[in-house]
């Protein structure tokens, strides 16, 4: 018996010098069935940076993922899991200091209709957008340009 990278190699010796080898999933210590996959972590550190707990839960369900045990998601498992996984939690001074806005505060910084900015968020994609932005602030160009 060897381990490698979360494996087991069993070696099986059977009669007439008959050798078989079994590679079997291995778990480290501390790891368990119940872990959350490390997508949903990803998406938890994107989606804090622009929405509360509560709302990350929601999106969660919604999109049919569930916790390590099943479960579906509340903002005190979306808060768990940020807090074990030091996670910063969202707050709106945090997402001005980054920069951050949704596509809303978006359009209305520059002053486009804010169904064309959910249905368009990229203006090299819709030409009549260009048209729109003549005068307007060269940084909320470039941030709509960027998604």
């Amino acid at each position: 018996m060897a381990r490698d990278e979360g494996r087991l190699i069993l070696v099986v010796h059977g009669r007439g010098g008959i050798q078989t080898q079994l590679r079997l999933p291995h778990r480290r210590l501390g790891q368990n069935g119940a872990q959350t996959s490390k997508d949903v972590v990803e998406a938890v550190t994107i989606l804090a940076r622009v929405c509360s707990d509560e709302l990350i839960a929601g999106i969660l369900t919604r999109s049919g993922l569930r916790t390590g045990r099943g479960n579906r998601w509340t903002k005190e498992r979306v808060t768990s899991l940020r807090t074990y996984n030091e996670i910063p939690r969202y707050t709106v001074e945090r997402r001005h200091a980054e920069g951050r806005m949704n596509l809303t505060q978006a359009a209305d910084l520059s002053r486009i209709p804010k169904l064309a900015a959910l249905f368009c968020p990229n203006q090299l994609d819709c030409n009549w957008l260009k048209e729109t932005e003549e005068g307007q602030n060269s940084a909320t160009t470039n941030y709509l340009a960027l998604g």
